[in-house]
């Protein structure tokens, strides 16, 4: 059997070269990039960039690189199918195959992209000017954050009529009128609507908003501080208490203490001087007695 490294040198004399065909695949997702062959080849090899992406020589399959794991191979079609994309996986991707020694070569171009991000729109009116006064002209200015600006398209859609671009001039004769700037790529679209009397309003009321803002935030600030101070306030008062608890203090105070032990003692030196009496007593009737 004919190796299909041999196969691709001799491609350009010997095989039908067809167009190259281009794919698009969401970052993160999938993509499937099938050739037309109408019979099932006994070789298969796909490459990116001039470098091996997978290769079946009629037995067995080998994957190579950054594509383990992520590729697989449909041995009947020829369909390679890669998940997990990666804005590098973009590139040229070229498959060959051998058919009852029949070499065919196909190439196809893939852009890994992302999703569409919501838009933003501004108003700028004429000459700079932020009176009040209708019947102005402004231009509305539609934006989206993209790694690949060239593959974004711009519309603005107002009344049911479609508008291509990225800006639009309108007038201003209506608060409430509504435009709506959708923005596409080759596989998502986001769409942003706009009121004409957000254009209105003026430097000095978005210096107030922003004003009313830190004002805001500052006394939320303050309430929570209070309210932590008075809180540890409360603990440690608290903590005192339990404390006095625990070991309460004596009333009293050292000289009233002192008389009270006094009194607890008087009743033993009153007993002692009893009978000292009694003893001086008995004493003078034994003298009396003798004489």
């Amino acid at each position: 059997m004919v190796r299909l490294d041999l196969f691709v040198y001799f491609t350009v004399s010997c095989s039908l070269v067809s167009g190259q065909s281009l794919f698009y695949g969401l970052k993160g997702l999938k993509v499937n990039l099938k050739p037309h062959i109408t019979s099932q080849p006994d070789e298969i090899l796909w490459k990116h960039n001039n470098n091996k992406v997978i290769e079946f020589d009629g037995k067995q399959e080998q994957v190579y690189g950054l594509f383990k794991n992520r590729v697989t191979l449909d041995r009947v079609s020829a369909e390679l199918n890669i998940s997990d994309l990666r804005y590098e996986d973009s590139g040229e991707y070229e498959v060959g195959t051998n058919t009852n020694n029949v070499f065919d070569r196909k190439t196809y171009k893939l852009e890994v992209i992302d999703k569409v991000a919501k838009p933003t729109i501004s108003c700028q009116r004429d000459n700079g000017s932020f009176s009040t006064t209708h019947g102005n002209q402004a231009t509305l200015s539609c934006s989206a954050e993209s790694r690949q600006p060239q593959y974004l398209q711009y519309e603005w859609i107002s009344h049911g009529t479609v508008q291509p671009g990225q800006k639009l001039t309108i007038t201003l004769n209506d608060d409430n009128e509504e435009y709506s700037c959708r923005v596409s790529n080759p596989l998502t679209s986001e769409t942003t609507k706009f009121t004409t009397k957000d254009c209105f309003q003026t430097k000095s009321d978005k210096s107030s908003s922003r004003a009313w803002i830190a004002v805001l935030i500052s006394a939320v600030i303050l309430v929570i501080v209070v309210a932590g101070i008075l809180w540890c306030k409360r603990k440690n008062k608290g903590s005192n208490n339990s404390r006095e608890n625990d070991h309460p203090l004596d009333p009293k105070d050292p000289e009233q203490r002192a008389d009270e032990d006094g009194e607890a003692k008087s009743p033993t030196a009153n007993g002692v001087s009893q009978e000292k009496k009694h003893l001086v007593d008995d004493q003078k009737e034994t003298n009396t007695g003798t004489n």
